[in-house]
């Protein structure tokens, strides 16, 4: 039996890409390993499971423990047993759209690698290619919401509300490699428009406009649409923000920096990766490699702390005192807490025509040319075969500042818990910050070198200003003391973050 429908809401808008986008899907591959998704059209889009999946998650986790959670399961739909009911919010497959209207719809090639922690240097069998689009691609999003009874104009409008908040700061990620810099979007061009059917005044016209696919009576578009839908009681702490807890480093080059093509240049053997900014193409130093950084550096620190003498050291405990680690930058089990972003170079782009056609003069604005070439051990002299060249961006550019957010939301996970989907304590997420705080001074301090070649001169940095959240700036001696207490306490338990978190939460 189908259910009566008293309304709609009907909302469009578009979805801007921050950073690049990998939404994979079952095309033939050419060329890469993970490939775009193609529709019958031949175009690349993204399924609309893809975009109402990230939706719902984001308003599982964050709207959680209060009277109106019961409307998130009915609002997306449940099946518990016997009990449940189909969806209220449909949305539409979203074919993706260049920046540029007129122009076409460029795919790039990103190449993923693991690095093996005992030697630092590549993992064997874990090359890949990834398609994605580039910053400023446009998804194109169209929601409906059907309504079905009068007391759901308002539990599903503040759902609404919260949601496309939600989509307008950027807290939404679609697509794969999240916590490696993809996936990030901001809604724009919003256009909200609400039927209502059995309004005896305006009820007759809403359904014949709804019918003719033309704007209802009740419609507003831009900023407007904050004051049309309610927002419900925020006292009761409906909404939690996903990304609450924001680093911002603001940095600059001491050296060249390279991060490398996928491909082999004419002019030079190694050359840069770039990306397109709708505008032209500049180099860019993905997320990915930033969160390797980050992650080696870290590892570094629990290693130091807790394995300083490779003779002894346990196998079990080294495992666990890592825990820590996995929990924030994740696994092949589990996705981490810890999200990073793309840089680019903010210099001049260059057409993209002149960078494919290795443009002598577009080539020296940004990069420097350097020879090299490897030494004989036994002879002294160059070794045969190992003259190279390359292409790494002047250490004179200037980038984006390094952006980080942590994810105090998503369960804590490890295997060896009976209840492994527990949330952290406020403990927990204090003694994750202490850690990201520590990599953070290092960063600082030049510690964490950026990019390829970092043991022969490369990717050094400077850092001129570092923005941190509240808990890691506030000036008051008892919260400086608590959390020194609370990292001596971590350390005292040798490490063991799982052991230390069932304490902190029993």
């Amino acid at each position: 039996m189908s259910r009566p429908i008293e309304g709609k809401i009907i909302v469009s808008g578009n979805l801007v890409a921050q950073t690049p986008l990998s939404v994979g899907g079952a095309a033939l591959g050419e060329q890469v390993d993970l490939d775009l998704a193609l529709n019958g059209r031949g175009e690349y889009y993204v399924p609309g499971s893809s975009l109402v999946g990230p939706m719902r998650s984001w308003m599982e986790a964050y709207i959680k423990g209060v009277r109106s959670y019961s409307a998130v399961q009915s609002f997306f739909g449940y099946q518990e047993g016997d009990k449940g009911s189909a969806s209220h919010c449909y949305v539409e497959d979203a074919p993706f759209q260049s920046a540029d209207i007129a122009g076409p719809l460029f795919r790039e090639r990103r190449h993923g690698i693991g690095i093996a922690p005992s030697s630092g240097v590549a993992r064997e069998g874990f090359l890949y290619t990834r398609a994605v689009l580039p910053r400023g691609t446009i998804v194109p999003l169209q929601l409906e919401i059907e309504l079905t009874s009068s007391d759901q104009r308002e539990e599903f409008g503040t759902l609404l509300f919260f949601l496309l908040e939600a989509l307008e700061e950027g807290e939404i990620r679609i697509g794969a490699g999240k916590t490696r810099g993809y996936g990030k979007v901001k809604l724009q061009d919003v256009d909200v428009s609400w039927y209502n059917f059995f309004d005896s005044k305006t009820g007759e016209e809403d359904l014949q406009r709804w019918l003719e696919q033309k704007p209802a009576i009740n419609h507003v578009s831009g900023k407007e649409w904050k004051k049309f839908l309610p927002e419900g009681d925020r006292s009761v702490g409906l909404r939690k923000h996903v990304y609450s807890c924001v680093f911002s480093i603001d940095w600059k080059p001491r050296s060249p920096l390279m991060v490398k093509s996928g491909r082999d240049g004419r002019d030079a053997d190694m050359i840069p990766l770039v990306s397109d900014t709708g505008v032209g193409v500049v180099p860019v130093i993905p997320g990915s490699a930033l969160k390797g950084a980050f992650r080696s550096h870290a590892e570094k620190i629990i290693r130091t702390l807790f394995c300083n003498n490779p003779e002894e050291i346990d196998e079990k405990e080294e495992n666990q005192s890592l825990e820590i680690i996995r929990d924030l930058f994740g696994d092949i089990e589990r996705s981490g807490r810890i999200f990073f972003s793309d840089l680019y170079c903010l210099e001049t782009p260059m057409p993209q025509d002149q960078w494919l056609g290795e443009n002598p003069n577009a080539l020296n604005q940004i990069t420097s040319y350097e020879e090299h070439v490897a030494i004989d051990r036994f002879t002294g002299g160059a070794s045969n075969g190992a003259l190279f060249n390359s292409r790494p961006v002047k250490k004179e550019s200037h980038w984006e500042p390094i952006l980080f957010s942590l994810d105090f939301q998503k369960p804590f996970y490890d295997k060896n818990l009976e209840d492994p989907q527990r949330v952290l304590s406020d403990e927990m997420q204090k003694l994750e910050m202490i850690l990201i705080n520590l990599l953070v001074e290092d960063c600082r301090n030049g510690m964490i070198p950026l990019g390829f070649g970092s043991r022969r001169g490369w990717g050094e940095i400077s850092v001129k200003k570092v923005q941190k959240p509240p808990l890691l700036t506030q000036d008051d001696d008892a919260t400086a003391e608590n959390l020194r207490s609370l990292w001596q306490k971590y350390l005292s338990r040798s490490g063991n973050f799982a052991s230390f978190m069932s304490t902190s939460n029993a």
